[in-house]
Protein backbone atom coordinates (compact mmCIF):
# COMPACT_ATOMS: atom_id res chain seq x y z
CA UNK A 1 0.00 0.00 0.00
CA UNK A 2 1.48 3.25 -0.83
CA UNK A 3 0.29 5.28 1.68
CA UNK A 4 1.68 2.62 4.13
CA UNK A 5 5.29 2.64 2.77
CA UNK A 6 5.56 6.25 2.48
CA UNK A 7 4.27 6.93 6.19
CA UNK A 8 7.32 4.38 7.36
CA UNK A 9 9.48 5.90 4.61
CA UNK A 10 8.83 9.44 6.23
CA UNK A 11 9.82 7.82 9.61
CA UNK A 12 12.74 6.41 8.53
CA UNK A 13 14.02 10.11 7.38
CA UNK A 14 13.31 9.35 3.58
CA UNK A 15 12.19 13.09 3.09
CA UNK A 16 15.00 15.03 4.42
CA UNK A 17 17.35 12.28 1.96
CA UNK A 18 15.23 12.77 -1.09
CA UNK A 19 15.14 16.79 -0.31
CA UNK A 20 19.08 16.69 -0.55
CA UNK A 21 19.31 14.43 -3.15
CA UNK A 22 17.38 17.25 -4.94
CA UNK A 23 19.35 20.00 -3.44
CA UNK A 24 22.38 18.39 -4.81
CA UNK A 25 22.03 16.70 -7.77
CA UNK A 26 20.24 20.09 -8.99
CA UNK A 27 21.02 19.59 -13.20
CA UNK A 28 19.65 15.94 -13.03
CA UNK A 29 16.18 16.28 -14.63
CA UNK A 30 15.33 12.23 -13.55
CA UNK A 31 16.35 13.32 -9.97
CA UNK A 32 14.11 16.55 -10.11
CA UNK A 33 10.93 14.62 -11.69
CA UNK A 34 11.32 11.39 -9.42
CA UNK A 35 11.87 13.77 -5.89
CA UNK A 36 8.62 15.88 -7.08
CA UNK A 37 6.78 12.86 -7.82
CA UNK A 38 7.45 11.86 -4.33
CA UNK A 39 6.43 15.24 -2.83
CA UNK A 40 3.29 14.87 -5.08
CA UNK A 41 2.47 11.69 -3.57
CA UNK A 42 3.11 12.74 -0.17
CA UNK A 43 1.05 15.94 -0.10
CA UNK A 44 -2.04 13.33 -1.38
CA UNK A 45 -1.41 11.25 1.59
CA UNK A 46 -3.25 13.14 4.66
CA UNK A 47 -2.35 16.41 6.33
CA UNK A 48 -0.33 14.98 8.49
CA UNK A 49 2.50 14.56 5.28
CA UNK A 50 1.57 17.35 3.75
CA UNK A 51 2.56 19.37 6.11
CA UNK A 52 6.01 17.50 6.77
CA UNK A 53 6.39 18.51 2.45
CA UNK A 54 5.45 22.37 3.61
CA UNK A 55 7.87 22.21 6.62
CA UNK A 56 10.58 20.46 5.43
CA UNK A 57 11.08 22.90 1.78
CA UNK A 58 9.25 20.74 -0.60
CA UNK A 59 7.70 23.01 -1.75
CA UNK A 60 11.00 25.09 -2.51
CA UNK A 61 12.40 22.31 -3.85
CA UNK A 62 9.61 21.70 -6.43
CA UNK A 63 9.61 25.08 -7.51
CA UNK A 64 13.26 25.57 -8.00
CA UNK A 65 13.21 21.97 -10.06
CA UNK A 66 10.28 23.72 -12.03
CA UNK A 67 12.10 26.93 -12.79
CA UNK A 68 15.89 24.65 -13.80
CA UNK A 69 14.04 22.34 -15.86
CA UNK A 70 11.26 24.02 -17.49
CA UNK A 71 11.32 22.48 -20.58
CA UNK A 72 10.26 19.05 -18.78
CA UNK A 73 6.75 18.87 -19.01
CA UNK A 74 7.26 16.13 -16.24
CA UNK A 75 8.57 18.33 -13.77
CA UNK A 76 5.90 21.03 -14.22
CA UNK A 77 3.08 18.74 -14.16
CA UNK A 78 4.66 17.04 -10.76
CA UNK A 79 5.07 20.50 -9.60
CA UNK A 80 1.66 22.13 -10.22
CA UNK A 81 0.07 19.06 -8.79
CA UNK A 82 2.20 19.09 -5.56
CA UNK A 83 1.47 22.77 -5.25
CA UNK A 84 -2.16 22.26 -5.83
CA UNK A 85 -2.42 19.51 -3.18
CA UNK A 86 -0.24 21.74 -0.61
CA UNK A 87 -2.74 24.61 -1.40
CA UNK A 88 -5.71 22.53 -0.38
CA UNK A 89 -4.70 22.07 3.07
CA UNK A 90 -6.49 25.41 3.87
CA UNK A 91 -5.94 29.25 4.26
CA UNK A 92 -2.90 28.89 6.16
CA UNK A 93 -1.40 26.56 3.44
CA UNK A 94 -2.49 28.37 0.73
CA UNK A 95 -0.21 31.58 2.45
CA UNK A 96 2.60 29.37 2.90
CA UNK A 97 2.27 27.96 -0.90
CA UNK A 98 1.68 31.93 -2.19
CA UNK A 99 4.71 32.68 0.06
CA UNK A 100 6.94 29.97 -1.14
CA UNK A 101 6.49 30.79 -5.06
CA UNK A 102 4.18 28.69 -6.14
CA UNK A 103 1.94 31.25 -7.18
CA UNK A 104 4.66 31.84 -10.51
CA UNK A 105 5.93 28.62 -10.47
CA UNK A 106 2.43 27.69 -12.20
CA UNK A 107 2.04 30.72 -14.71
CA UNK A 108 5.79 30.42 -15.80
Amino acid sequence: DGPAVRARWLGLGGLEASLDAMRFLLESVETQELGAELLRDLAGDGEAPRSRVLEEGGLAAAVTAMGRHSASQRAQLLGCTLIQRLAGGGAEARQRVAAAGGVEATLE
